[in-house]
């Protein structure tokens, strides 16, 4: 069995970064890398430690921005719902339906 290069002994149990991000019910791709990046920053062997944490923070932007095009895109659908049931609601004020 190869070696989970993210686990760490935690109050006598072994977690990794995977357990974390799941109790702690993080969805977002880019904020899960970053939280990678930060908790095992230099430990992987591949990058510095100023390596990991500037790829931690060009995946906080990224999530920055993943956030505000989910926060529009909820905001575009809330806005086309209230136009239909305005626009269907004056349909039936003025007697006309579809």
């Amino acid at each position: 069995m190869t070696k989970n290069k993210y686990a760490v002994d935690c109050k006598g149990r072994s977690i990794d970064v995977y357990d974390v991000l799941n109790a702690f019910a993080v969805t977002c791709p880019a904020t899960q890398h970053a939280i990678k990046k930060l908790l095992m920053q230099g430990k992987r062997g591949h990058k510095s430690g100023i390596g990991d944490l500037l790829e931690a923070r060009a995946s906080v932007d990224r999530a920055i921005d993943l956030a505000r095009e989910r926060k529009h895109i909820v905001a575009e659908a809330e806005r086309m719902a209230f136009d239909a049931i305005f626009s269907q609601g004056m349909s039936l004020a003025m007697g006309v339906c579809d």
